[in-house]
């Protein structure tokens, strides 16, 4: 049997309110990418986003953040030479950040994530976790094959089957 899409009729639909980590620009529960050209400042971008969460500080806008958790994934970026001089630059508090950093299989072998493979474990350790933000880049990094396939970088992240509502997925792609 060949796979069928499944429609459902709008007026089975209740409109709903959306929410929000930083009123009007980063909603909880939905895919933001962060997107422009090479050394654009996406993950720097992305950094401070995640100190300001990480402490409850203050959005560009003066409004506060709610203090939560945040989950870095890069398949780019280092944690210890980039990612992480950034977040704490930003002021961000280092005990609210978690980089994934790998996979230890069943015969506790370490080896590197592979979100095409490792997405329940992934899952695992977010509901362990409870972060309020998951950034993961480059979004083509996530995809399962072909890297230059950016026309599907919205799949890696689809939010359905892994982040809880309450979560915003940012996702920093670079056009090809």
């Amino acid at each position: 049997m060949a796979p069928e899409v499944i429609l459902i009729e709008a007026t089975k639909l209740e409109p709903a309110p959306v929410s929000w980590l930083w009123e009007g620009w980063l909603a909880a529960g939905k895919l933001h990418i962060l997107a422009g050209p090479p050394g654009t400042a996406k993950s720097t971008l992305a950094m401070a986003l995640a100190a300001v969460l990480s402490r409850g500080g203050d959005w560009p806008d003066g409004s506060r953040a709610e203090m939560g958790n945040v989950v870095v994934w890069s398949g780019e970026d280092g944690i210890d030479d980039t990612l992480h001089p950034r977040f704490l630059a930003a002021g961000g508090d280092a005990a609210r950040l978690g980089f994934i950093c790998g996979i230890r299989d069943a015969d506790g072998k370490h080896r590197p994530f592979d979100p095409a493979m490792d997405m329940p474990a992934l899952h695992h350790a977010l509901m362990e976790s409870q972060p309020r933000l998951l950034i993961i880049g480059p979004i083509v990094s996530a995809i399962a094959g072909d890297s230059h396939k950016n026309a599907r970088s919205d799949a890696a992240c689809n939010r359905s089957s892994i982040w809880p509502p309450h979560w915003a997925v940012p996702c920093s792609a670079s056009p090809t």
